[in-house]
């Protein structure tokens, strides 16, 4: 039986250099083996990189670094994407989490209940903990309020992004859809959005299969969301770039909105 080879796709930024060795470990000791990481560097300083080029060195893994220049992360990530090929499937990768041994297979496992060729992505749930491994919350949907519903409608899901891209895994049909980013989304938001205007599958993973690890240095952390007005104002405020894409996929602007509405209520009352 011919087993299905995954891409790790991981983007670094002048790394925490524990939390970077633990995820580097966590990816290691997957059950499943026919994996390979890649690591695109988004310009870190030249210390950190030679920590990360040296952590390779040592790692006995099959590990190839792509240096970049600095472009952000939701770049970093398409570039990366865009510079590997011939793969089954496709993970993206946070610099500072900590993998379950067990991610990989149960994501994989997961995604192959999926019939069918279409654009398909398996997306799943986390435990949110700090630095120092004290949790913060068992389930990052419940912390941060996500609404697994809109995955069967466009203007909920352009509304609302449920897919964290550290924990989720799409086939090649999908992996073809992301080839920039011109609407500056989030790369999981857009790619969760091209997906279903193009017909393909969302779908939920239930069961824990790593820590998202909450500390200073994140980019984008799990915010948990307040009750009140302030919180529905802030969460309004980014719609330009959401009506953007709405009207590029011919999707109503009222319909965009209501959705929005309807569903940052929900998660603040």
């Amino acid at each position: 039986m011919i087993e299905n080879k995954v891409a790790i796709l991981l983007s670094t930024y002048n790394p925490n250099y524990e939390l970077f060795v633990n995820q580097l470990k966590s990816i290691f000791n997957q059950d499943y083996k026919n994996i390979k990481l890649f690591i695109r560097d988004d310009g870190s300083s030249k210390s950190k990189l030679k920590k990360i080029e040296d952590l390779i060195k040592v790692s006995n893994f099959e590990v190839s670094l792509i240096k970049g220049e600095n472009v952000g992360s939701k770049l970093s990530f398409i570039d990366l994407l865009n510079q590997v090929n011939y793969f089954d499937y496709y993970m993206f990768c946070d610099q500072d989490d900590f993998w379950y041994p067990n991610k990989v297979s149960k994501f994989l496992n997961t995604i192959k209940t999926i019939k069918s060729s279409k654009p398909s992505l398996v997306f799943g749930n986390m435990k949110v903990t700090n630095h120092k491994n004290i949790v913060i919350s068992e389930s990052f949907w419940n912390y941060q309020k996500i609404n697994l519903n809109v995955i069967g409608n466009i203007s909920s899901l352009i509304a609302h992004n449920p897919i964290t891209a550290c924990s989720c895994i799409f086939n090649n049909s999908a992996k073809k859809l992301l080839i920039d980013n011109r609407f500056d989304l989030q790369h999981d938001h857009l790619l969760g959005i091209l997906i279903i205007f193009n017909k393909g599958i969302l779908m939920p993973l239930h069961d824990i299969t790593m820590n998202y690890i909450q500390h200073s240095s994140n980019q984008l952390g799990a915010i948990k969301l307040k009750n009140s007005l302030g919180s529905l104002r802030s969460l309004l405020l980014s719609q330009k770039k959401i009506l953007m894409i709405g009207r590029s996929l011919n999707v109503s602007f009222f319909s965009i909105m209501y959705k929005k509405i309807q569903i940052n209520l929900k998660r603040i009352i």
